[in-house]
Order: structure tokens, then sequence, then C-alpha cells
């Protein structure tokens, strides 16, 4: 009980005066705290070192913490990162803190079980502030720069950083860019081409550094530039295809305006280009620099202009064609104001009838083509002192025919039609009468206009304005027919006048002799003499028939063998009487060929080697409603390029089509196209190469080095191709892996980030416009362009070591390195690594656990960088550290008795087991008498020991520069 007394009273003392006891396990004293030396009293920082204190007797290890307040509870890095431990008594991190004010302290922990905690030291706080800033290198603040050159905007590296983002904008305060490369699409490149074409105008950027966490730094000051497109550098020019007088056949044509993908055209019969007046070309995009209207414009005086698009979609100016009197500014559509030439009337036999007014009981009128017609508009009224040319006339014929001649045909049908085809028969609904005169009229036909309207050309009437044309005789009497035949079923062979058998070249009319009691004709037209495909049937009073019935008109297509036609005589005026038949057993039908001219090909000629978009030119064809070409890829044209599979139809002699796959063989071949979209003759096949220029590499204007080799992300550049809308590149990784980067509209290519190290290839091609997206030349060069990527070592390594309990690892910031890599090993071949060391910092700090620290010597060490992209880099060349050698002392006896001598060795060795010579051995306890030796060159030490003691003798040696090691020895 007494022996309690004592404890109990001081701890009541203690209460009383409210002392703090804190009691350490047996064996151990009280741990103090660490001094923390650095960084503290608020310095502000703009990379992270190494936290430094002292080292406290006693202790095992240390705590560190870090918060982003006093009161430690805001830690900034999470998972362990800003609350670990330590032998070492320099602590580092391994993720960057983002700018702001930091707190953190540290304690030293005993070996113990349990485990002795000091209090913790003084609060040190410093300031974040990475204030590094990029300083923008080009574009020069203010330049321009003009197309072609490319656009690159670089920038100087800043230490710490891993990426930067990076913001063109048309604002000075950088809001709603156009480029805009920050969160995940920053680069890890302090270098950048944007891969699409920027509108004319001037711009803003900046760029803010990003570290390998994703914190940002100080933003660049602002510069600007001016992004210049010289989109009007052009010559205009307007050329008439068309040979005739009565046909304008505009082609409008401009040199290439560099840069531009496609081109907008105006076509406006006002001089100011009132939205109003343009007639044309809404939604039409121009690929190459010259440009037919497909639809025929409205008769006017016209205005012209184009503008370029890039492959951006950005217009360019307008450029006017010149407001004066060179042809290339204005132009004038008036089809035919001459009218139509060679007007007249002629007999059964072609001779003409002398001059109006004609008299004649077989009315047949014929004009010569009009260049550009595809058709005629006749008019026949009946002359009352002039003549009266409206629809309410009376006696009138307003009817549209595709020949170049006009007959009357019969004014009813009989229900019982012979020879009925499915077509109809023509015919006028008011006949002829006998003693009356006619006024005749026509103008030429062509197609519809821009909106939608018909073009015609002038009138042009027989026997002059008012005159009347001819005099209607009476019906012819006739004559018997020409034996063999019989008159009320079919006439003689020798009873057929015209057409020829052979030469016709365009649509023809048909004559006979009349025949005496004959009051009305069918006339029965057919591609075979059973006529069983009957193309055409007429029925008229008069022995000639001129076509021009159907819908909208009447047209027989070519033929490469011949038609068959025969006229079919009848008694009735109404088309009554017996029903004949037309085929060879019954009647004499008789047969003519039809070859309309084909088109002569002019443009591009024959086996012309085209690079750009080629222009397809050709004579015009009379007759002709449109045109149709054709280009294919093989001479039996089986398949079409160029329009989606599709012919190209247009109502002009010439067409810029559309750039085509690089071939060494396209054809191609025109054929004009009736009013009814018959096919006429088709032209020759002619054929072409098609080229496409690949990129080259010769500065085109600029100057210009692809690099070979290098630790920076390259820009890569090449020539702009005339008529190129866009790149593809393709790069071959150094794994053979590969990617492609298409659709670049400038001339330079920088990747955001590149995936390994080593060889990567790259190569070029461009991409030319056609009407259905694009087609690409070859890659160039051949065999590609090589770049080496290195990812060169960090350099400035320097470890320090300032005892047992404190290592520092440091080396300089390397240019976008987004972290460091340090291995540490115990062989200068690192075929044993023990520890590595994965940090964003330039520093590391090994917490000095693993067990060659303890062993001490030689450790070696070494670091690489690690990019944004996750690419590691050479390593560095071996570095040295020299830890302190932990003596390791054994003795010859392991136990003795107390009372005699014995004589024993000592040992020493270090703890790769190598012998440690000069080691001072000094030995005690159990009641020996103190001495010591030092170890030779074997690392051993002989004692002669009497104790005196139960319990060990205990010998210690100590060397220079090495950590004490001990040995005991028992004695019983």
């Amino acid at each position: 009980m007494h022996s309690l007394v004592r404890p109990l009273r001081a701890l009541a003392l203690l209460s009383i005066t409210g002392a703090t006891l804190v009691f350490a396990p047996a064996g151990y004293a009280t741990l103090v705290a660490p001094v923390a030396s650095s960084p503290c009293s608020g310095n502000s920082v703009d990379r992270l070192g190494a936290f430094s204190w002292n080292a406290v007797t006693g202790a095992d290890h240390y705590e560190f913490q870090i918060a982003g307040d006093a009161g430690f509870t805001s830690p900034p890095l999470g998972s362990g990162l800003d609350d670990f431990t330590t032998k070492n008594t320099r602590a580092s991190l391994v993720k960057t803190l983002p700018n702001g004010a930091y707190y953190w302290r540290v304690r030293a922990v005993s070996a113990s079980v349990p485990a002795v905690n000091s209090a913790w030291s003084a609060t040190c706080s410093f300031q974040m502030a990475w204030t590094d800033t990029p300083n923008p290198q080009n574009p020069a603040n203010g330049a321009t720069i003009s197309y072609p050159t490319p656009l690159l905007i670089d920038w100087t590296a800043v230490n710490g950083a891993a990426k930067y983002a990076l913001k063109v904008s048309q604002s000075p305060d950088l809001s709603s860019p156009v480029i805009d490369l920050s969160g995940g699409s920053a680069i890890v490149a302090t270098a950048y081409s944007p891969g699409s074409r920027l509108a004319a105008g001037t711009y803003y950027w900046g760029v803010t550094p990003i570290d390998g966490e994703g914190h940002p730094g100080a933003a660049s000051t602002v510069w600007s530039f001016v992004w210049d497109w010289p989109s009007t550098a052009t010559t205009l020019s307007v050329t008439d295809l068309d040979p005739s007088a009565q046909v304008y056949d505009p082609q409008f044509a401009w040199t290439a305006i560099p840069g531009a993908a496609s081109y907008e055209i105006e076509i406006n019969s006002d001089v100011n280009f009132s939205p109003g007046n343009k007639v044309c070309c809404d939604n039409t995009t121009i690929i190459g620099t010259s440009f037919s209207p497909s639809t025929l414009l409205p008769a006017d005086t016209y205005y012209w202009r184009i503008r370029a698009k890039d492959p951006s979609g950005h217009f360019g100016a307008w450029v006017v064609a010149p407001d004066n009197a060179d042809p290339a500014s204005t132009f004038t559509i008036n089809y035919d104001n001459t009218g139509i030439s060679n007007l007249t009337m002629v007999d059964p036999t072609g001779v003409s009838l002398g001059s109006a007014p004609f008299s004649t009981d077989t009315p047949i009128v014929t004009w010569a083509p009009t260049p550009g017609a595809a058709s005629y508009q006749v008019d026949v009224v009946r002359y009352s002192g002039g003549c009266t040319w409206t629809d309410g006339a009376p006696i009138a014929w307003h009817v549209e025919t595709a020949a170049t001649s006009w007959t009357p045909l019969g004014d009813s049908l009989n229900a019982a039609n012979p020879f009925p085809n499915p077509h109809g028969v023509a015919s006028d609904q008011s006949g002829l009468t006998a003693g009356w005169q006619y006024c005749v009229r026509v103008r030429a036909r062509r197609n519809v206009d821009t909106e939608s309207n018909q073009v015609y050309g002038a009138y042009t009437q027989l026997g002059g304005v008012g005159n009347p044309a001819f005099t209607f005789t009476n019906y012819p009497a006739g004559s018997a027919c020409t034996a063999p035949c019989n008159p009320t079923l079919n006439i003689g062979a020798g009873d057929y006048i015209q057409p020829a058998a052979t030469g016709n070249t365009s649509l023809p009319y048909f004559t006979w002799n009349p025949i005496s009691g004959i009051n009305s004709y069918f006339v029965i037209v057919a591609t075979d003499t059973s006529f069983q495909h009957v193309i055409d049937e007429g029925f008229t009073h008069i022995p000639a028939y001129a076509p021009r019935g159907g819908s909208p008109v009447t047209t027989y297509p070519n033929t490469s063998t011949n038609y068959a036609w025969v006229v079919l005589p009848e008694t009735g005026f109404n088309g009554g009487g017996t029903a004949g038949d037309p085929t060879p057993a019954s009647s004499y039908p008789q047969t003519f060929d039809l070859q309309t001219p084909a088109p002569t090909l002019t443009l591009p000629a024959d086996s012309a080697t085209v690079s750009t978009q080629p222009t397809f030119e050709w004579s015009p064809v009379n007759g002709a409603y449109q045109y149709k070409l054709l280009v294919s890829s093989d001479s039996s044209f089986g398949t079409l390029v160029g329009n989606n599979g599709a012919p190209f139809l247009t109502s002009a002699t010439s067409l810029t089509g559309t750039n085509f796959p690089a071939s060494a063989h396209l054809y191609w071949k025109v054929q004009a196209l009736d009013r009814n979209n018959n096919g006429m003759a088709w032209s020759p096949v002619r054929q072409f190469q098609k080229t496409l220029a690949a990129p080259v590499f010769t500065g085109n204007g600029t100057t210009y080095t692809n690099p070979s080799t290098g630790d920076a992300i390259p820009v890569f550049q090449w020539d702009a191709m005339p008529g190129a809308v866009a790149y593809d590149v393709h790069v071959q990784y150094p794994n053979n892996s590969a990617s492609d980067f298409n659709g670049i509209d400038t001339t330079a290519f920088t990747p955001s980030s590149m995936t390994g190290t080593g060889i990567f290839t790259w190569s070029v091609r461009a991409e030319y416009p056609t009407g259905n997206g694009n087609v690409a030349s070859a890659y160039a060069p051949a065999g590609g362009s090589t770049f080496d990527r290195t990812i060169h070592p960090p350099t400035g390594e320097l470890g320090t070591v300032g005892g047992t309990h404190q290592v520092v690892l440091s080396w300089a910031s390397k240019d976008s390195a987004k972290s460091y890599k340090v291995q540490l090993s115990t062989s200068d071949t690192f075929s044993s690594v023990f520890e590595e060391i994965d940090t964003d910092n330039t520093v590391g700090t090994p917490t000095l656990t693993s067990d060659p620290y303890v062993q001490g010597g030689s450790i070696y060490w070494r670091i690489a960088a690690i990019d944004a992209d996750n690419n590691q880099g050479a390593w560095s060349a071996t570095q040295t550290l020299s830890m302190p050698k932990l003596i390791h002392l054994s003795s010859s006896v392991g136990a003795m008795s107390k009372g005699t001598t014995v004589t024993l060795t000592i040992t020493a060795k270090d703890g790769s087991g190598h012998v440690m010579s000069g080691v001072l051995v000094k030995d005690a306890g159990a009641g020996v008498i103190a001495a010591s030796h030092t170890t030779g060159s074997t690392g051993k030490a002989t004692f002669k020991v009497h104790p005196t003691k139960s319990g060990s003798i205990t010998f210690t040696g100590t060397k220079s520069g090495a950590l004490t090691g001990s040995v005991k020895v028992s004695v019983f």
C-alpha cells in the first residue's frame, strides 16, 4: 500500500497544477518535435522543391502533412499523397499543386510498439505561384499573313508545362473563340497550324500553360494578326461559243484564284446586281474556272461577277466584270433576232414555186434550219385584208414542229381508222378553202430559260409582214396510180416522190403523186417494213405530209437501218373507204435512212493530259434541244463517272464538268437530244488522261524546312497545289500502326500529340473537288518523309546525401514533360530496380525504407521524361549516390563462461558482404577490461577477453562515413 502512495500523490499534484504528462514506453525517451525549415514564412515558389526539416534523435521515421488551410482540413491531393511517412528528412510531392496558399508540418515517430509520436512541428506556409508565361513568337504582333502562306502559331515553352491551351478569337478578350484548344483539346506542342482556314479578318490569340495535373498557369499576352486571302486576284472574260449570229452561247471564264475550292457566279440584268434581277445562278457551285449555264438565259443585256469560296466555306469578295465596252463586262442575249431564213413554198419535188404570193394546190412550206432551234412554231391564218394571228381568228393553225417544213393536215378523221396507232393520228380541225388566201409565219423555238419561259426567235412572215403567203387553188385532181397498183388500196411504187432513200440528215417531209378519185391519205411511218412498230401516222387531203404531231412534237430517232413509210389512199374525204394494208404484200412501202450530223468535239483534245477540271466543248447541232455528255473509265461506257453515275445534261455546247479520278484513260462522247429527248447521232469517242498533281515541297513562294528529328512535336509543310481544296496526311507510327488526318484545308500539319518515339513516316496527298465529294491524288513523296521523334532525358541531375536520413534527387525542368520517372538500383546496369519514383515535379525524395538505403554503399539512379501522351523518353546517364555503409560485426565465439579467458575474432563486413578494413572495434560489459583493435585488410580484429560477470560482452565497430554496428557474446 505504501509503495503506491507516492505515484498517486504525484498524479494528484499534476492534476491540481494543470500539467500534462506524455507517457513513453519503457526504454524510450519522449521525442522532440522536428523543426521545419523550408519552404516557410509564406515564401513564394514557382515550382515545388523538397520540404526539409532537421533529424530528431530517437525517430524511426516522420509523418508529413500538407493542406490548403492552417487547420489541415483540406488536403489538396488525396489518396495518401498529402499525408505520408518517410525515413528521409526531406519530402517531395509527386503531383503539382494549383496556385494558392499551402500549409505543411511534420512530426517524428518512434519505432516502438506502440509508436510514440512527437508533437507536430510549427506549421510552415508558402505560396504556390507558377507565373511563368509563354511568350508569343509567330505570327508577329499585328502581322498580316496572306494565303498561300499557312497560318503557323508558335510560342516559347514554359518550365513545368505539359500542355498548352490556345484560343484564337476576333475579340481582343478572346471571347467566342474560333479556335479553342483548351480542356481535353489542349495540345502538347508549342506550335499549331489550324486544319481549317479562317475567314479574312483580324484575329487575336493567346496561350496558357497547363501543368501535368491540368492546372493552368499564367496566360500569355494577347497578340493579333490579320489573315488575308487575296480572293480578287483574277481576270474575267466571257466568250460566245456558237459561231452563228442567231445564238449567243456564253462561256464565262476566269483565272484561278489561289486557295479557292469553288466559285459562285451571278448573272444579273442590273448593273448594281439587285436580287430581283438575278437570272443565274442559285445553288450553283463551280469547281472549275469556267462556266456555261446549262439552262438558257432570258433575252436581255447582262452584267456578271464571281466570288471564290475556300474549303472552309468562307467567301471572298465579289469580282465584277468591268462596266465598260469590253465584251468581258457585259453581253446580250437575244435569240435569233434575224428570223427564219430561206422561208418559201415548194412543189412535191422540192422545187421552189418562185416568190410570194404563191398559188398552189399542195401547200408545202419549207425553211432552212435555224441555229439553236429544237423546233419551230408555225402560224397559218386566212388572209382577209391583213393577217390576224390570234387564236380566235377564223381558219387558223398554230402548230409546233421539229421539221423544217409544214403542210396542212386533214380536217377530220374517220372513227374507223384503217390503221390505228397508239399515238393517234395528227389532224387539223379546219380545212383549206379553194380560192382563199392564207398568211404564214414561222419562228424558231429553243428550250426553256431560267424563268421557265419558252425561248423563241423572231417571226418571219412568208411574203412579208401583213401580206398573204399563198392562194389555195383547190385540192389536186390527180391521175391514175402508177401500175402496178390498186387505186382504192394503195399507190404504186412509182408514185412516191420523197424523201430520198439515203442521205437524210434531218426530219423529212413526204410527197407523192395525187391519185384520181382519192380524197384523203393516211401516211404511216414505222421502223420495220412489216409495220409492227409504227412511230408516226398522219392524215391529209393533199399529197404531202410534214410530221408535227405528238407530245410535244413528233421526231424520228436516228436509225442505223432504215425507216419504212407508206401512203394508203382513201376515197372518203373524212378518211372513210376501204381499209388498206401497209405491208409489202399489199402495198409498196418505201424506205429512207436518217442520220443527223454528230457534234464535233473540240476540248479536251484527243489523248490530252488534263491535270485540272476538264472543260468539254463541242460544236452545235441543228435540232438539238439539249446535249448529253458521257464520261467513262471504259471505252464501252458501261460505268459513267463524274456525275453520280449519270450523264451530264446541258443546253450549252460546253460543260466544265468535275474532277475525275486519276486514270490513264477516260473516254467521252456527246449526243444531241431532239425536242422529244430522242438521241441524235453520237460524236466520235475521245479519250484523255486525267492526272491529279500530288503535293511537292519546293517552297512555292514560301520558305519552310521540314524537321527530320527532335523532341518537340513538329510542324510539317508542303506547297499549295493549284485546284486542291484539302489535303490528307497519313502517319505510320514506330509500332507499325497508322493514322489518317483527312480534310486539312491548309498546307501545314501539326499533330496534337505523337504516340511513341522513334521513326514516324508521314506522307501527304491532295484532294480535288468533284460534283459529288473529292478525289485524291497519289501520296507524295512516294516513300514518305521520316521524322525521328526523340525525348531526350532531363539535364541537371543532382543527387545529394546529407547523412543516413537525408537524400534528395533533383533535375532541370524539361519542355513538354508531363511527369518524370526515376529508377534506383544497386546495379549500374539497372538489372534489379528496388525503387521507382513517378513525379510531376523536378525533385524526388526517397522514403529510405528499402534495405539498400540501410545497408549503404553505392546506389545508382537515372531519370526519364514522360510527355502528356504517355511517351517515355530516353534514360539519363547513370548517376551515383554514396550512402553511408552499415558495419556488420560477427564473432568467432557466440558464448562463453565467466572466469575463463577466450581469444576470439571479430570480423567487419558491409551490407554486400565485403570485408571492411579500418573499423575500430571496442569491447565492453561482463566485467572485461576495455580494449580496442582496428580491422586489417581481411576485416578481422582479435580480442583476448576474461569476463568476470555473467551477461554479455558487446563489441562495437565504428568508421568514419559508416554506420555503427555491434555484436554481442553471451557470458554464463
